[in-house]
């Protein structure tokens, strides 16, 4: 990605989440996204930069979420195996002439003079334009195009069968972030039933909160209560409850002030703990 486009990003970044950053700040932001997405081709980064911002709730976590939206654009566009081949077979081909070019020296045209630096340079270019599942099998453009340097029989026996597993793994790992994806919103729908069932028992009263148990559970960040937090019912106010709560006595303390602290504010009151 480059330079330019990258600072405009961020300052698209910035506008979104309404904190622009300072100068030292920024300096620091430019070195890490440089580092991540610095291979990037500014139209995927592009691109790419909506489905960020539909899932990112932090500006501190945006350069994940943009870089694995990345990693879903690529995929997603990722041609077959035998299309991947010809097109990396090309590519090779092309390599190995700029190779051969820079290696005496570069090449005249009737625009003038390519230097070995600028034949390298289209190297590097054409090579960030693979799918990221050849960048990786390959390593680098100078072994891409020495990885091409056989015969037919040879490329056919002992270098596309690796290429053929690399993408395929690909394809399976992608599948598999979608997948994961799927089971979070499933987890959370079940989590959202259950608070449902917690505060609609059977057989209770009609309170359209509670349904008569006086009390409800609310949704609630910590990992030390991963179903919520049991508080008195807003609708009919009964409080009763809170002499009697079985799960008292199996909670951490910081939990059980908190707690407190919720019926302090809602009663005046606070539990006999």
């Amino acid at each position: 990605m480059t330079k330019e486009k990258l600072i405009q990003c961020l300052s698209t970044i910035d506008s979104h989440f309404g904190k622009k950053q300072d100068a030292e700040v920024r300096r620091a932001e430019m070195l890490v996204y440089s580092s991540v997405l610095g291979s990037v081709p500014d139209e995927i980064a592009l691109k790419a930069l909506p489905a960020a911002f539909a899932v990112c709730r932090f500006q501190s976590q945006f350069i994940v979420d943009w870089s694995n939206a990345i990693k879903e654009l690529q995929a997603a566009a990722l041609p077959s195996a035998s299309e991947s081949w010809a097109q990396t077979r090309r590519i090779a081909k092309r390599m190995q002439d700029n190779l051969y070019h820079a290696r005496y020296g570069g090449i005249m045209t009737h625009e003038g003079r390519i230097t070995p630096y600028q034949l390298r340079e289209e190297n590097r270019r054409m090579f960030r334009e693979l799918p990221p599942a050849v960048q990786a099998w390959a390593g680098s453009p100078d072994d891409l195009a020495d990885l091409f340097n056989r015969s037919q029989s040879d490329l056919l026996q002992f270098v596309k069968p690796g290429f053929d597993r690399a993408i395929k793994e690909a394809s399976i790992n992608q599948a598999f972030r979608k997948e994961q994806g799927r089971c979070q919103v499933t987890l959370r729908e079940l989590r959202l039933q259950h608070i449902k069932r917690f505060n609609h028992p059977p057989g209770g009263s009609p309170c359209p909160t509670c349904n008569g148990s006086g009390h409800y559970l609310v949704e609630w960040s910590s990992p030390n209560l991963y179903f919520g937090l049991l508080t008195m019912c807003p609708t009919c106010r009964r409080y009763e409850v809170t002499n009697n709560l079985w799960w008292w006595e199996w909670i951490l303390p910081e939990i059980q002030e908190e707690y407190s602290r919720a019926l302090n504010a809602s009663t005046g009151e606070r539990r006999n703990e």
